[in-house]
This record gives structure tokens, sequence and C-alpha cells, in this order.
């Protein structure tokens, strides 16, 4: 009942602080259920507060020390906070209680990967592959790999075993087109992804990844005849549409992206993420109605600060700066570490009229130097005060 009463909290627009209170109340009265203690952990990872989803996770094992999931939680705890020895010891005996199970040796190997430490990974994708020869997560991590050493025929024996393995399925064209487009060989990445789709022609995956393929290739007129009849065979494949909104705002064309994320609306009015996207390109362009917009997206993903930055910028493009600082605040109280988030609050609260709180943001920043790599944002900044 707590747990659920958190998540309505969440969703009316409780206060992490609030929230976060509710789930340390269930775990003090049920301190023998790894569910409370894992829901207060996941808690703190969603708001990137490593140091206490560690401290909780460790008062999770201390008190359940043979739960598997919560040795998990702390092994990937301790691998978020950079200690790496002791995500390496968390998850080689969560390997020892689940000998049958690959995870363990996938957890090894991503950690073994962010170290860079390759012979370790490989070892650890060996010895899961081993226990699952056709685990797909095993089989992508080796794929990447691969690549990351500079060895594409490696990666595309893999891919071709995903394929032989899995005939029918997205997964083996769009793991060979990964690797083809890797090494810039984009005729046969389109080549191989057009015979995925006449496998598995119902891939929204494949369709997108050809897309890029055919961008790569110079070949945009095939790739407006591809989207095309895409849409007309799939006229209701939201995702195609957030991918096609997604990739005309990467080149900077506003007008078709909007266009696009609204076809997406059209299709789920209640896409969080495109109501966002929206409410931005509308603050953007000055156009009325991007505050009503934001707020939509507020209520399908409550206390995102990404999300909360966009309502800010709305605000402020409507002419309510003071409220567009307050949401920053409250954004950054959930991620205090985010930059951007403080660059944007620094900008609003010079529209606000507070040139002093800005200047102190932007002079915190400042500090950060080579961490925050806007920093000519920051300086540029400065000298309008």
């Amino acid at each position: 009942a707590l747990l659920a009463s958190a998540e309505l909290e969440a969703r009316a627009g409780g206060t992490p602080e609030q929230i976060q209170k509710i789930f340390t109340a269930a775990v003090q009265r049920n301190p023998d259920l790894a569910a409370p203690r894992l829901a207060l952990i996941n808690f703190h990872r969603a708001r990137r507060d490593n140091k206490a989803a560690l401290q909780a996770a460790q008062e999770a094992a201390a008190a359940l020390p043979q739960n598997p999931e919560i040795l998990d939680t702390l092994g990937r705890a301790q691998a978020a906070t950079g200690d790496r020895n002791q995500a390496i010891s968390s998850f080689n005996r969560l390997a020892q209680m689940q000998r049958g199970s690959a995870l363990p040796q996938l957890r090894l190997a991503e950690v073994h990967m962010i170290a860079r430490d390759f012979d370790a990974a490989l070892q650890a994708l060996q010895r899961a592959l081993a226990i699952e020869p056709e685990n797909l997560t095993a089989q992508r991590a080796l794929i990447d790999l691969h690549l990351a050493r500079q060895q594409p025929d490696q990666a595309l024996e893999v891919a071709r075993d995903i394929r032989q393995q899995r005939p029918k399925h997205e997964a083996g064209p769009l793991a060979e087109g990964i690797v083809r487009m890797s090494q810039k060989d984009f005729d046969a990445a389109i080549k191989v992804l057009r015979e995925g789709l006449a496998a598995a022609p119902n891939s929204t995956e494949i369709a997108a990844r050809l897309h890029v393929a055919l961008s790569a290739a110079k070949r945009p007129a095939d790739a407006d005849r591809h989207a095309a009849a895409w849409l007309k065979a799939h006229p209701r494949d939201a995702a195609f549409h957030f991918f096609l909104a997604d990739t005309a705002l990467a080149r900077n064309d506003l007008a078709q992206a909007e266009a696009s994320y609204r076809e997406v609306l059209r299709l789920q009015p209640e896409h969080g993420l495109a109501l966002n996207n929206v409410a931005w390109l509308m603050a953007q362009a000055k156009k009325p109605g991007a505050v009503a917009m934001a707020r939509k997206a507020t209520q399908q993903l409550p206390n995102r600060p990404v999300i909360m930055d966009t309502l800010a910028t709305a605000l402020a493009a409507e002419g309510q700066p003071g409220q567009g600082v307050d949401v920053l605040k409250q954004a950054l109280a959930i991620e205090p570490d985010n930059a951007p988030l403080r660059l944007n609050l620094a900008r609003t609260l010079i529209q606000a009229g507070d040139k002093a709180g800005a200047k102190a943001e932007l002079e915190a920043l400042a500090k950060l130097g080579d961490k925050f790599p806007r920093q000519q944002e920051v300086a540029d900044t400065l000298k309008t005060l």
C-alpha cells in the first residue's frame, strides 16, 4: 500500500522528499521484504543520486544478504559510483548463487567494458554464452566488444550466428546492419536491412535503421521514398513517426519535426515525450499554447528534470520567467549536478530580473571547467550581466 501511495504521490507531482519519505517508511515497516528496499534504491537511481542508491543498496544487502535481486542491485549501484572492484565482487557472488543464469556474467562484462578491460569482458561474455548459447543480450554485447577492439570480421561472425539462429527475427539483420554501418559499408548495410524487412516485414526498428543507412549513403530521395512506402503500409506506426521527428530535429528542420511529433500525438495523445518535444518546439517558435502542452507532458512523465526543463522554457517564452525559475529549482532538487539545467536556470533568472542569482549560478558552472563542455555559453551569458 505504501509503494502504491508513493507512485500516486509521484504522479500527483509530489516532491522527491515526500516520495522518499514514503519509500523509507515502507522499508522500516517491512524490513524483511525486498520490494520496498528495491523501490527505494530505484527511486534514488532514477534521480541519479548514485550515492544515496549505493547506501540504500548496502543496507538492503546487509538485511537480506541471500537475496539475488538485492545483490544484483548492489553491484549496479557500486558500478554507478565507480567502485569497480566492489561491483565485480558483488557480481561474482551473484554468479555463485545463480550458476545457471547468464545475467551475472553479463553484469561483469558490462563493468569490464566500462573500464575498457576487453579481455575480462570477453571472458565474461564467453561464460554467459556457455550458459545460454543463444542469449541475445550477450551476443549483442559481444558484437559491441569486437567493434570496440576493431575486429569487424569477428563482429560479423556473431551477427551471422544470430541470423542463422533466428531467420525470421529482426535481431540478426539489425546486428549485421550495425556492423556494416560501423565500417561505412552502406551498400552492404542497405542490402542486409532490406533482407531483414523481407523476413520481418513489420519491424519498425529495421525500417528506421534502413532509413538511416540510406541517408548515410547520401541517398536522401531513396530514404524519403522508403519512409513514404513504410507509412503507407503502416499508417498507425507511431514509433516510426517519432523516429522521423527525431531525424528532422537532428537536421534542424523544426517545422517537419513538429509535424511528425504531432502525428505521433494524433495516434497516441498521451505520448509524454511527443508532448514534451512539441511544447519545446512551440516555445522556440514563440507559439502560444506551449505551457499547456508542457504541463500535459509533466502529467504523463512527472518529476523528470528534462521534462520540467521544457515546462520552464515554455513559461519563460510565454512571459512567466518567475514560474520558470521555480520549476527549474524543483528540477535541480532532483538532479543537483545537472549542469545544463543550471545554465537554463541562470538564463531564466536573467529574464526574471534576478541578475545576482544568475551570476551565482553561472560562476558555479564556470568552476566546473572542462567537466561542463558548454563553457563558452557560460562566458557569453556572463558578459550580458
